[in-house]
């Protein structure tokens, strides 16, 4: 989220190589965004990247941001990293009074309405247009997306001496992926490939 109306790009002969970064504050209206993506193609492929974005902007608008999307295009997937208070945990609460002293926890905001995997879930589908929903916390993301062979090119390169409060940390962030139509992709099969460490909503 950006108030900042600048745009940079970059390009090469390969019509296929050219890249385009554009500036927008994510609390105006959708459409002023797609205004802004003058070759956006709503019926390509389109993936939507969020990395603790949401969190600090109102559920509503987040919502309607979203629908934006899942309603001009035929083929999107979402991709989230959000934090996830839970439900009264004692590491959420001390998560949740640090935030509030750093002045980012408004009530409105997803951070405070959406606090386990299951209202992320909800929300994309009931009320952002989601055709299917799937997600887990990122320890659960840790052991079933990341191969063991990488896990022990990330331990070398950051060697982790107080593992139990790390674990305690990414149980409470979400890993949440979201898809309308187009081609057939399962992410099941990569995230939480049990029921115990994912959880998964269909639209009716």
């Amino acid at each position: 989220s950006s108030s900042s109306s600048s745009s940079w790009s970059s390009s090469s002969s390969s019509p296929s190589s050219s890249y385009h970064m554009i500036g927008h504050d994510l609390r105006t209206a959708p459409e002023d965004l797609l205004n802004k993506l003058e070759s956006f193609q709503s019926y390509a492929p389109t993936l939507l990247l969020s990395e603790c974005v949401f969190m600090y902007m109102p559920v509503q608008e987040t919502n309607d941001l979203l629908k934006t999307f899942t309603t001009v295009c035929s083929d999107v997937t979402l991709c989230a990293y959000e934090p996830a208070l839970g439900n009264n945990t004692t590491f959420g609460r001390m998560m949740e009074q640090n935030l509030h002293r750093a002045k980012v926890a408004m009530p409105q905001s997803c951070l405070l309405q959406l606090r386990t995997i299951s209202q992320h879930l909800q929300r994309l589908v009931h009320d952002a247009g989601f055709h299917t929903s799937v997600g887990c916390d990122m320890w659960s993301a840790y052991q079933s997306i990341v191969t063991p062979q990488q896990r022990q090119i990330a331990n070398r390169c950051e060697f982790l001496d107080e593992m139990e409060e790390w674990m305690m940390i990414m149980r409470h962030y979400t890993f949440v992926t979201a898809r309308v139509q187009g081609v057939q992709f399962d992410m099941t099969q990569q995230l939480g490939y049990n029921e115990r460490m994912s959880e998964r909503l269909n639209a009716e």
